[in-house]
């Protein structure tokens, strides 16, 4: 698993409770709004994430479809915009 740029950390990394996807949180702890890219090279897949200072952001990817959710603290998905 990789980020693009310095400052954005990954704080945790597990699989979901039903096991089929991974749940990925990222922090941005620099107090400045960043975007970043992660890329999850063994699974060919990339995602552009953007941050607010100090956000938090919590991530599901499904490898068998290759498919990223955002996700609350809880690890509920979040609305997708309209």
């Amino acid at each position: 698993m990789e980020l693009s740029g310095e400052a954005v950390e990954i704080t945790a990394l597990k699989k979901a409770e039903d096991g089929k996807c991974l749940i990925i949180r990222l922090f941005e702890p620099t107090g400045k709004k960043r975007t970043t890219i992660l890329s999850l090279p063994w699974a060919a897949a990339r995602k552009k994430v953007s941050f607010s200072a100090f956000e938090i952001k919590t991530l599901s990817f499904n490898p068998r479809t290759g498919v990223f959710r955002e996700l609350d603290l809880l690890e509920k998905p979040l609305r997708e915009p309209r």
